[in-house]
């Protein structure tokens, strides 16, 4: 095993003969095609070759792989991820934060379906790149291995990202790196509309709201009188102030409230942080997940056609729902 390998191993031996063989079926379609010897593939991931034959041996039991007495072993046809091997899908990797992530918390989840969702509508197939890599041999060690057409980092050190420069296509989000396009976030101009929208009144935030750390700051920045609350606190306030921006999940709590008190949502704006197409009388910024993710989608297709897209800043702002929310401008 070399000195490089010891050092960082971004998966197991036996995973990096795994990633090996599925990466020959992505590529072949429904064309078996015949695996290197253990010999080689022993050399080729400075593993013993006991561990590629372990390894082998237990995906011939899976299916993947067929051993024809004589000739060598083979990919299976039928587990083919695409039945045509002339134009396979492009495969995505996806490295989220250190990409070391054994459990996944709620806005991790929530990220991590959006992106796959708009990645489904490219007809990408995606893995994740789960090596946690330091120095720049660590990360030109996992991206050898990773066997991607493309990689999107969200939120991840650009290490990896920068290594890729140059190689495949790669974009990140809420993230940089020398040379690497971004997509960024600016809700300036949304809060500057809030502002003259609320005409000097207050804005409640929901305690149960996670908000993203741009907004964040530029609420805090914005001179703004802000109280949080939680929702259930709602009920016993003698007033409600200007606006108040909640979960869309209390919406029809939120709107029952309003009717007891004789009030409507022009008396208390709500505003929400949402992507949902449903009318009701509110404001709202389209969720920056969706929207980051759907471009970063769009930047790796028009890559893939040879184009080469600069970063971007996606600048936020404040509408009624059956407006446009988004504007982008190159930066």
């Amino acid at each position: 095993m070399t000195k490089e390998a010891k050092r960082f191993r971004p998966m197991q031996e036996n995973m990096r003969i795994r990633h090996y063989v599925m990466n020959l079926i992505l590529r072949n379609g429904n064309q078996s095609v015949k695996i290197q010897s253990s010999r080689s593939l022993a050399e080729k991931f400075s593993v013993a070759r006991g561990t590629v034959r372990a390894a082998v041996e237990k995906m011939v039991h899976k299916n993947y792989l067929i051993t024809r007495r004589g000739i060598g072993t083979f990919t299976n046809p039928s587990k083919a991820l695409c039945v045509s091997r002339q134009v396979p899908p492009k495969l995505i990797g996806i490295k989220m934060m250190s990409g070391d992530m054994f459990f996944l918390d709620p806005p991790a989840m929530r990220t991590l379906s959006v992106l796959l969702d708009e990645f489904s509508k490219k007809n990408f197939i995606v893995r994740f790149l789960t090596g946690n890599p330091v120095t720049p041999e660590d990360c030109k060690y996992e991206l050898d291995h990773c066997y991607a057409d493309g990689i999107v980092g969200y939120s991840c050190t650009p290490g990896i990202l920068e290594e890729a420069i140059g190689r495949i296509p790669v974009v990140g989000v809420n993230c940089g790196g020398k040379h690497v396009p971004a997509i960024q976030y600016s809700y300036h101009n949304a809060v500057e509309e809030l502002k003259q929208l609320l005409n000097g009144s207050g804005l409640i935030l929901c305690a149960e709201l996670s908000l993203p750390p741009q907004l964040k700051t530029e609420l805090k920045n914005s001179g703004l009188r802000l109280l949080r609350k939680e929702f259930s606190e709602l009920e016993a306030a003698p007033g409600l102030p200007g606006g108040i921006f909640l979960p869309e999940e209390y919406l029809a709590e939120f709107h029952a409230l309003l009717q007891k008190r004789g009030l409507s949502a022009q008396d208390c704006k709500p505003f929400l942080l949402t992507h949902s197409e449903k009318s009701l009388p509110y404001w709202r910024f389209e969720s920056p997940r969706r929207a980051a993710c759907r471009k970063a989608a769009d930047m790796l297709e028009a890559m893939f056609r040879g184009e080469q897209p600069d970063g971007c800043i996606m600048e936020f702002h404040l509408k009624p729902i059956n407006q446009t929310s988004i504007k982008e401008e190159p930066v």
